[in-house]
């Protein structure tokens, strides 16, 4: 008679990276009584693995962190993916306005309906759409800190972000600044697209036309921080763990 076999599965997240959470599977047949040995020492072994990995990026354990911050930068500077690490680490609340007013587009709202064309376009939203947008983020109840992520964006939105603040009784931390060239800009915008394929990423002017506003619009923001003794610019052309140090480092003086 055949010896019956057990088929394990074990499946486990690696780091990290710039565009998704890459997935790993691992199958393999073993037959008792070394089935329950095999497991565990397998087991062990892939779990203390990936903890090592995953403490060395962070360097340390999850702290929860009651700061506001707010990451800056062109398009395709790394926002997303530095705010995407630093909710895992500090436990931050993201808000991003840029996922809100996708989602928000396509939710089929007609407050999306109003949004569409200027994302679109690759312009600037109104203020009052923005506000509409922003809503009540900073009176919610919240145990970690606040992580905007591309907002405020202009001027304006620097002075509806000062309200609000005022209003529910808080203080801004840091402004992130992510710089990198308009010519990396670019080329990270082209790779994306082949990826995201998002129309906005697409269309030649639409990408001329949101990183034409930017230099319009990002030395007043700029200098109202760094003013303020908020602003921290940061080598957005660095890779990403080293960019992810620095803001760590920045964060827990």
């Amino acid at each position: 008679m055949r010896t019956p076999s057990i088929k394990i599965f074990w499946k486990f997240n690696s780091l990290p990276t710039q565009n998704a959470v890459s997935k790993k599977r691992r199958f393999f047949r073993v037959k008792p009584p070394e089935a329950a040995t095999r497991f565990i020492s397998d087991s062990a072994r892939l779990a203390t693995k990936t903890f090592f990995r995953y403490n060395v990026f962070f360097n340390c354990q999850k702290i929860f962190m009651k700061k506001i911050i707010s990451i800056y930068g062109r398009a395709a500077s790394g926002k997303t993916t530095q705010a995407d690490l630093l909710v895992e680490k500090y436990d931050f609340h993201q808000f991003g306005m840029g996922d809100r007013l996708r989602a928000e587009i396509e939710s089929g709202s007609p407050l999306g309906q109003e949004i569409k064309p200027f994302v679109e376009a690759g312009a600037l939203i109104p203020d009052e759409l923005m506000e509409k947008v922003l809503g009540n983020v900073f009176v919610q109840e919240r145990e970690s800190g606040l992580l905007f992520e591309g907002f405020p964006r202009m001027i304006s939105q620097v002075e509806m972000m000062v309200q609000a603040l005022e209003e529910s009784d808080s203080n801004l931390d840091a402004v992130f600044y992510l710089k990198i060239s308009t010519e990396e800009a670019i080329r990270r915008i082209q790779a994306r697209a082949e990826i995201t394929g998002r129309d906005d990423d697409k269309d030649p002017e639409a990408i001329r036309t949101r990183l034409e506003v930017f230099e319009q619009e990002s030395p007043a923001v700029l200098d109202f921080y760094r003013q303020n003794g908020k602003l921290v610019e940061i080598d957005g052309e660095k890779s990403i763990a080293e960019i992810s140090a620095l803001i760590c480092a920045e964060l827990e003086k």
